[in-house]
């Protein structure tokens, strides 16, 4: 893991001819992680709105995807004879939708702005209408008692994660890891609430289960994340 710290992702948008050379040398070989962008403050205001909203909405079920989809909270769960076995809370915030949730659109429209320009893309790919390429901001718990994300491939040029959790604090087994040539890697030992984690697309990887031996209680307990995945508009949204 290479840690590179940093203080303003505006400074890095900036520079992105430069950060694509850097992370593109950098990510063939082990995954990258940048430091210190925003104030752990910022940071847990962020994860406990999210929490909130949970609270407030509740669980919804599973939604087709259009651009009249609310915003919502799920529990993922596919077995394991699924292609992508999983367990996790995900929590969804579409770009049509005008609601204030807190500094999620500020921090995830800086983070696909990074992530695109870093990857060759034009700076505003998956964030505006008629754009062929869609991204929301999508914030992941994985509950105490066992949540897990089975290893996979991501399809776009690579993968950009916001750690809002700490390991020892919030969760004491589990978490990311990645496989490559040299074997498994685990990485959340490495970890620090406010990292920004980059992974090559191509490069496996997963979570394992969080504290497998304890029991949910429906708290703030466990491993939480953002991403901000990007798809092709037409095999993501159907007609409303």
């Amino acid at each position: 893991m290479r840690i590179y710290e940093e203080h303003s992702l505006d400074a890095m948008i900036a520079d992105a001819d430069r950060w694509r050379m850097e992370l593109d040398a950098t990510l063939r070989s082990e995954s990258a992680v940048i430091r210190g962008l925003w104030s752990r403050d910022r940071l847990l205001a962020l994860r406990d709105h999210v929490f909130g909203f949970r609270q407030a909405h509740g669980l919804s079920g599973n939604m087709a995807y259009n651009e009249g989809t609310p915003d919502h909270v799920k529990i993922v769960d596919k077995p394991l004879g699924d292609h992508r076995p999983t367990r996790f809370v995900l929590s969804q915030f579409f770009p049509w939708n005008t609601q204030a949730h807190a500094d999620i659109p500020a921090i995830s429209q800086g983070l696909m702005r990074f992530r695109n320009l870093a990857s060759g893309f034009a700076p505003d790919t998956g964030m505006r209408a008629g754009c062929d390429y869609v991204s929301w901001p999508s914030v992941i718990q994985y509950r105490r008692g066992g949540d897990f994300l089975a290893a996979h491939r991501d399809q776009y040029a690579f993968q950009c994660i916001l750690v809002l959790s700490q390991m020892g604090e919030d969760f004491t087994e589990g978490g990311n890891y990645y496989l490559s040539e040299t074997g498994h890697h685990f990485e959340e030992p490495n970890l620090r609430f406010g990292d920004v984690l980059l992974l090559k697309s191509d490069l496996v990887h997963g979570v394992h289960p969080v504290d497998p031996h304890l029991a949910d209680d429906g708290g703030m307990g466990g491993r939480w994340m953002m991403f901000c995945p990007l798809a092709k508009r037409s095999e993501v949204l159907r007609a409303a």
